[in-house]
């Protein structure tokens, strides 16, 4: 998150916060690179908030997909059943 260099780690369910920030104008970042293999983003992996003092700060949300590559099968050798 910037300003400010903060960073957080999601937990077990994607949830995660930054508390005690001043009033101002944030951006948090999502880095792909900390995704789980085979996890990519489908949202922007940027999202810019405002926090207020009296208000109330919108969630974040960033998109994520599991994309596992499958590979092709195809038969080698097919050998005809005994009668």
């Amino acid at each position: 998150m910037t300003p400010g260099d903060r960073y957080t780690v999601a937990d077990s369910s994607g949830g995660f916060g930054f508390y005690n920030l001043p009033e101002g104008d944030y951006t948090v970042t999502l880095d792909p690179k900390t995704l789980p293999e085979f996890y990519f983003p489908l949202s922007a992996a940027e999202v810019t908030v405002h926090v207020a003092i009296d208000g109330q700060t919108p969630a974040v949300q960033f998109l994520i997909e599991k994309r596992e590559t499958q590979l092709p099968t195809r038969k080698v050798f097919q050998k005809p059943l005994p009668q």
